[in-house]
């Protein structure tokens, strides 16, 4: 058992908010609330008391509940934002499950001129769902109920399915055989690849602008390569990138697209931007990859 980490199976949780810059406070005799603070761990009694931990211990420890009063500064940069549970040991296992949320600060006007006022949310989510049996764990074997979510993912858990010559992931992988490089047969299984918790989602725009999508990828360890794709061409349709993980695009005129994609860690290709755009020096781009934890702002018509 690594130090620190005896009271993990009784599932503790807390808050801790991803991009945000707001104060880590503590609780005190005056204020009892905590603000950005990953030093506590949360249980619910119905999982058991803790034990004391001598060495390596998560922080405070509260029962039931603990009360959050994260203030937000007046000045604070708008954009995408989120928040996750922070427990070591447990944060993969907790995203997984669907613990995480937007949080979404300001207007877009502020940095992009001309931009839509219409928001959309989307936040990138997996899940991995598993078929009835018995799965072989380290502690040793343990019954699974259909429909139970695997919380401590497992990578090898299917095989991207082959799409024409193109390795891509189709809203959900299949599970694999045991002999698929893991001790357990996940036939049966499926992993989900959802938008907001849906797979395959219809978005209707109606704005005649366009909107700002605001995007967040809430996977513990799935990255996306985000493509639209025109149905009668069967082409990449260009999008306008307003900013990456929290901060706007901002190029100078005549940038080269190379130097661009550099400064954007290649995680997108520059492509033309349409005609008639209102904004200024815009940088459209025709994917975006989206690692575990990221953002991303697209001005998408």
């Amino acid at each position: 058992m690594v130090p620190g980490q005896a009271n993990l199976y009784r599932n503790p949780t807390n808050l801790h908010t991803h991009g945000l810059i707001v104060e880590p406070r503590a609780p005190t005799l005056k204020d009892p609330t905590f603000g950005d603070y990953v030093f506590v761990e949360v249980y619910n009694p119905a999982n058991g008391i803790p034990v004391p931990q001598s060495v390596h211990g998560h922080g405070s420890v509260k029962m039931n509940f603990a009360d959050y009063r994260i203030d937000i500064p007046r000045d604070h940069p708008s954009g995408v934002f989120w928040f996750h549970p922070h427990v070591h040991g447990l944060s993969l296992n907790q995203v997984s499950a669907g613990l995480a949320g937007i949080i979404s600060i300001g207007e877009t006007q502020d940095y992009v001129k001309g931009a839509p006022s219409v928001v959309r949310h989307l936040m990138l989510k997996d899940i991995q769902v598993l078929a009835l049996g018995t799965l072989q764990y380290e502690r040793g074997p343990v019954a699974v109920a259909d429909g139970e979510v695997q919380n401590q993912q497992i990578s090898d858990f299917c095989e991207p399915r082959d799409n024409g010559g193109a390795t891509t992931r189709l809203g959900f992988c299949d599970g694999g055989p045991a002999d698929h490089g893991s001790a357990n047969s996940f036939i049966g299984s499926r992993w989900y690849f959802t938008v907001n918790g849906q797979v395959f989602p219809s978005i209707k725009m109606t704005s005649s602008g366009g909107e700002i999508w605001r995007l967040i990828n809430a996977s513990a360890q799935v990255s996306y390569r985000l493509v639209l794709m025109d149905d009668t061409t069967q082409q990449p349709m260009p999008i306008q990138l307003v900013a990456i993980d929290g901060v706007n695009i901002s190029v100078p005129a005549g940038t080269p697209a190379g130097t661009v994609m550099t400064l954007g860690a290649n995680k997108f290709t520059v492509t033309d931007c349409p005609l008639g755009n209102t904004s200024t020096l815009p940088v459209c781009v025709q994917d975006l990859t989206m690692m575990p934890s990221s953002r991303a702002e697209l001005w998408v018509s």
